[in-house]
């Protein structure tokens, strides 16, 4: 009972603050999935072509990002691409500062967003290829009899039911996302880890770590139901679903 209670009280003396880790987080998650999900949608179908020049810098890309830790490339967002502007800008840190990137290169969250976002669209891409691999082949050539069109053919036919097959392995790339989100804390942006690093920074009291376990374990479960509701309200139509 005096675990709870401490529990409690940690809850009531620093929600505002663990409110706002959690809001920076789930925009974080929002924010990279989106556009994660948008980049990933030609890098798939890169990956899937016939063409060696459209399929080849899509499979590095994928390697790359699929294959290196996301801690690795939010260092290397964060610190690697001010140094590189600053590089292109021959060291001149008025120039960088007048330019258009000095917003995106003096935001903590951007350049955290560049680097969650990059690496989504190479797990996304990843998801959508194999749906693409699983659209019937007779589904394409029959809507090629028909006359239609290779980008109408994926806009309508092959994107949509790769889409739904994929949708499993989507949604728990968002919720890998959310759990991932602890990462940014390392490069001070004071999302929920931050938050509980800094509540512990102050009092010493690991309870704060606990309290944040916990936030993240209601949410992922609310994920998951919210997600589980949604595949099964898009399969309805299918066969054998309930």
């Amino acid at each position: 009972m005096a675990f709870f209670s401490t529990l409690a009280g940690m809850y009531g003396e620093h929600w505002r603050e663990l409110l706002s880790g959690l809001w920076l987080a789930l925009a974080l998650v929002a924010a990279s999935c989106g556009l994660g999900f948008l980049a990933a949608l030609p890098i798939s179908l890169g990956c899937s072509s016939e063409s060696k020049w459209l399929r080849w810098p899509a499979q590095a890309f994928s390697v790359v990002f699929r294959g290196s830790p996301l801690y690795v490339q939010v260092f290397l967002v964060y610190f690697g691409l001010p140094a590189a502007m600053l590089e292109l800008y021959g060291g001149n840190v008025g120039a960088l500062r007048q330019s258009m990137w000095w917003p995106l290169l003096s935001s903590p969250f951007l350049l955290v967003l560049v680097a969650f976002t990059l690496n989504n669209a190479a797990y996304m891409a990843e998801d959508l290829r194999g749906g693409l691999q699983s659209v019937p082949r007779g589904l394409q050539e029959a809507a090629l009899a028909q006359g239609m069109g290779y980008w109408l053919i994926q806009r309508r036919i092959v994107l949509p039911l790769a889409f739904r097959q994929a949708l499993p392995a989507l949604f728990n790339e968002v919720i890998f996302t959310f759990k991932a989100t602890a990462i940014a804390s390392t490069v001070t942006l004071l999302d929920l880890m931050g938050v509980g690093n800094r509540i512990f920074s102050r009092t010493y009291d690991v309870t704060a770590y606990i309290a944040i376990a916990v936030i993240y374990l209601i949410v992922v479960a609310i994920m998951a139901r919210l997600f589980g509701q949604l595949e099964r309200h898009l399969s309805r139509h299918l066969p054998g679903a309930s």
